[in-house]
């Protein structure tokens, strides 16, 4: 996985937590990566402003914005790319919620049944686990004891080589031929003689005892995982596709650093503060579409 981190894995999950959940992005990774300290200094002017805190010195310092190829121009395009952005985002992922509440449902059912049935249900693991090892063991055994009779009697036995030399060209012509039934029973009459048979089998099982059946807890509990797999593979598919919509025509960098801004804004407005964080171009564009905006993320 690469290093970067804007990496996919990374853009995947800022487009997941800004655009899906819509919360508002109060100090992003990615913003705080490329716009530097005058945000920064911004945003604490802001925050002591509500609180009725002394502003720290530096903070007077805070100017316009730089741009560069993180911090870009919020035009009337920009601005549209963003509310689109959200508003496709939020479209997709409209089911997402009550998928989610039907996930936390489905986890506090399996977690009560884990505490009421869990210790009986290891327990039966467990002694499956055990069973399945006396079972093998078994069946080995009874394997080793097959294959040291043939080897006793493959030189001796004047009717045991008849019957593998018969066979031996029947499944040769069965194999030119491409009969797979023909093949699949010589196979057998082949390894009749080396593997355990069927009242071997049945041995091994009544001298290690009965395979403990599965509880109604445990089967309970296997529908709720699958229940819950099936729910995951369901948001899966909408977070694929709300990250698909795409970020406005920005990189993650860009498009974290332009709503950093774009909220710093509605911040200081609410705060009756005039922050120099958007020129006055910017923020003709940013109030044409305010009520969008705030809409769209939240805020």
């Amino acid at each position: 996985m690469s290093r970067n981190p804007f990496s996919s894995r990374f853009r995947r999950f800022l487009f997941i937590f800004v655009l899906v959940a819509s919360v508002a992005i109060a100090s992003p990774a990615s913003a705080r990566i490329g716009i530097g300290n005058p945000v920064k200094k911004m945003k604490e002017k802001i925050q002591n402003k509500a609180e009725g805190k002394a502003a720290p010195e530096a903070t007077e310092a805070a100017g316009p914005p730089t741009f560069d190829d993180v911090t870009l121009e919020l035009t009337d395009a920009r601005i549209a790319g963003i509310i689109d952005a959200y508003q496709k985002s939020k479209k997709i992922a409209a089911d997402r919620a009550p998928l989610n509440a039907k996930r936390n449902q489905l986890m506090d059912e399996r977690n009560k049944l884990s505490d009421k049935e869990g210790d009986k249900m290891r327990e039966l693991r467990e002694k499956r686990g055990d069973m399945e090892q006396c079972y093998q063991s078994g069946y080995r055994a009874a394997g080793d004891k097959k294959a040291e009779d043939y080897k006793n009697r493959a030189l001796s036995d004047p009717v045991l080589r008849d019957k593998f030399t018969k066979a031996a060209m029947q499944y040769n012509e069965a194999a030119a031929k491409g009969d797979s039934a023909a093949i699949q029973k010589l196979q057998s009459i082949l390894t009749g003689e080396i593997l355990p048979s069927k009242e071997d089998s049945a041995a091994v099982r009544a001298k290690c005892g009965p395979m403990p059946p599965k509880s109604a807890a445990e089967i309970k509990d296997e529908q709720l995982s699958k229940d819950i797999d099936a729910v995951d593979e369901q948001i899966r598919k909408i977070d694929e596709e709300v990250s698909k919509v795409g970020n406005g025509g920005m990189n993650p960098q860009q498009w974290g650093t332009a709503l950093e801004r774009i909220q710093l804004y509605v911040q200081s407005k609410k705060a009756k503060k005039e922050p120099k964080m958007l020129t006055d171009q910017e923020i003709r564009a940013v109030e044409k579409r305010l009520a969008e905006l705030e809409e769209a993320m939240g805020i």
